[in-house]
């Protein structure tokens, strides 16, 4: 039997959740707040997000195209990045109206409708396609 064992060139603490991107690269969630894009080739990082408020990536969850959700440590909070746009949190869901700061995400499964995200209390749903939802523009602020 002959085992080969690759050392990766990330400099990443405690991953807490990895998952293929494609034959060639993983993507991992981390201890020290990124998320990393890593060619298994090279052993080298290729792309890396980190959250902007110093959390913790606990679970990923990848779309196979672009979008990546993560699992944040605290707030019952999980981050959407775009593997286009390296270092850019693209948006924030926190599935929990109550100010709580310790819930981790534990477990995303999501698709272009709803979003599953696993807590310390309970599993949450959110409805992309709820017609009842109020929205706010930002952009004028």
């Amino acid at each position: 039997m002959n085992n080969n064992l690759l050392a990766l060139n990330s400099p990443s603490t405690a991953v807490y959740d990895v998952l293929w991107k494609d034959e060639h690269c993983i993507l991992c969630g981390n201890f020290d707040t990124t998320m990393r894009l890593v060619d298994v080739r090279t052993g080298n990082d290729e792309a890396c997000w980190t959250d902007p408020y110093n959390a913790s990536v606990y679970c990923l969850s990848y779309n196979g195209m672009y979008a990546v959700h993560c699992g944040m440590k605290y707030h019952y909070r999980t981050n959407l990045y775009d593997l286009r746009a390296p270092n850019r949190c693209v948006q924030m869901y926190f599935p929990l109206k109550k100010n709580s700061n310790f819930s981790p995400v534990y477990r995303i499964a999501a698709d272009c409708s709803q979003m599953f995200v696993v807590t310390d209390h309970n599993l949450r749903i959110l409805n992309f396609d709820a017609d009842w939802a109020a929205t706010k523009d930002y952009a004028s602020i």
